[in-house]
């Protein structure tokens, strides 16, 4: 399997690009800020992401880490972080910037993980990588055994309802007439001529994560600036 995810990220690393390509499965395509997103410091980083970030206690993985920007903030205030990304590149960037602990590994194999954790990070829309209502309820259940008592999840999400583009808007009705949610979408990230394979991923509303959690054993403790069309929050167990 091609990892173009983590050529991105090493070329990034290296000042050889700034733009991450995003390309979703109507043919939608845009590019983001790549320093932004995955390399910047704290003091660069949105306001509901440094509140939410306050949350974090005793030992924590990091799902998704991609460069590693949380884990190395944690790292350096004296936690105890492993860092884990599906991306070997990704892991190798890591390294490169100083996380000592990682792990290339799948959001849906933690349950291989001996550790028990208290926080665990799905910071960078992360929450994203649960996918839809079945899997997510799954995958949070695998992260409740692997998860202390009185853990945590520390997540962001984009609520797909702010948002102006026809493009989204039209999407999000094509998933509600499917009996999905609006914000089921099925992307690749696109760099130079490499294209990497199609995965789902997940935005929801605040609404709506109530909803999703009501058959797990996980609830909505705090929610940092709901009202923007990007916000962060705090889940602990029932």
């Amino acid at each position: 399997m091609q990892d173009t995810f983590g050529l991105f990220l090493s070329d990034v690393y290296c000042g050889k690009t700034l733009f991450e390509i995003i390309e979703r499965n109507d043919g939608f395509m845009e590019a983001r800020d790549a320093k932004q997103a995955y390399f910047s410091n704290f003091e660069d980083w949105s306001g509901f992401e440094k509140k939410a970030i306050e949350y974090t206690k005793g030992r924590v993985i990091d799902i998704g880490c991609g460069a590693g920007r949380h884990s190395l903030f944690l790292q350096e205030k004296g936690f105890d972080v492993l860092a884990t990304d599906i991306s070997a590149g990704a892991i190798s960037v890591c390294r490169k910037m100083g996380v000592r602990k990682t792990r290339v590994i799948s959001i849906e194999k933690m349950t291989s993980l001996r550790n028990k954790f208290d926080t665990v990070l799905l910071l960078g829309n992360n929450f994203g990588l649960l996918k839809n209502e079945k899997s997510g309820q799954r995958i949070l259940g695998e992260l409740e055994n692997i998860t202390n008592k009185n853990a945590i999840i520390i997540a962001s999400t984009v609520n797909p309802y702010r948002t102006d583009i026809v493009e989204h808007k039209k999407y999000h009705t094509q998933n509600i007439k499917k009996s999905r949610l609006a914000g089921e979408i099925v992307l690749r990230i696109r760099y130079k001529s490499n294209k990497g394979d199609w995965f789902k991923y997940l935005f929801i509303s605040p609404e709506e994560l109530r909803d999703f959690l009501s058959c797990t054993n996980w609830k909505v403790e705090k929610i940092f600036s709901p009202q923007l069309p990007t916000y962060s929050f705090v889940l602990v167990k029932k």
